[in-house]
C-alpha cells in the first residue's frame, strides 16, 4: 500500500517556496491548483532511480517480446558462425536478403 502523497497548493508553493522544496526530500510533493492535482515534485535522486528502473524494464520487456517472437517462429536465430557467414555474404551483395 502506498503513503499518502503530500500535497501543497500552488498558492503554499508561491509563499513557501523552501519548504515545500523540503518535503519532496522525503516523499515526492503532489502540487494541487483548483482542488485538482497539476505537478509532482520528485527529489532528483529519486527521479534518476525511477527512469533508470523505467529503463531496465522496457529493456527486459522488449527480450521477452522478442523471445516469444522466437518461440512463435516469427523471428529466426542464427548461431555466431551463420551470422559471420551471413554478414560477410551481405557485406558481398550475394543473399537474397534485403539490406535495410
Amino acid at each position: 500500500m502506498q503513503a499518502v502523497p503530500i500535497t501543497a497548493t500552488i498558492s503554499e508553493f508561491k509563499s513557501r517556496p523552501n519548504a515545500v522544496l523540503d518535503n519532496v526530500r522525503e516523499s515526492p510533493v503532489v502540487l494541487i491548483q483548483h482542488g485538482a492535482p497539476t505537478a509532482v515534485l520528485v527529489d532528483p535522486m529519486e527521479w534518476n532511480r525511477i527512469a533508470k528502473r523505467l529503463a531496465h524494464q522496457e529493456a527486459h520487456t522488449e527480450a521477452l517480446a522478442a523471445l516469444l517472437r522466437i518461440d512463435q517462429g516469427q523471428e529466426k536465430t542464427y548461431t555466431h558462425k551463420e551470422a559471420e557467414e551471413l554478414i560477410a555474404q551481405l557485406q558481398k551483395g550475394q543473399t537474397g536478403h534485403v539490406a535495410a
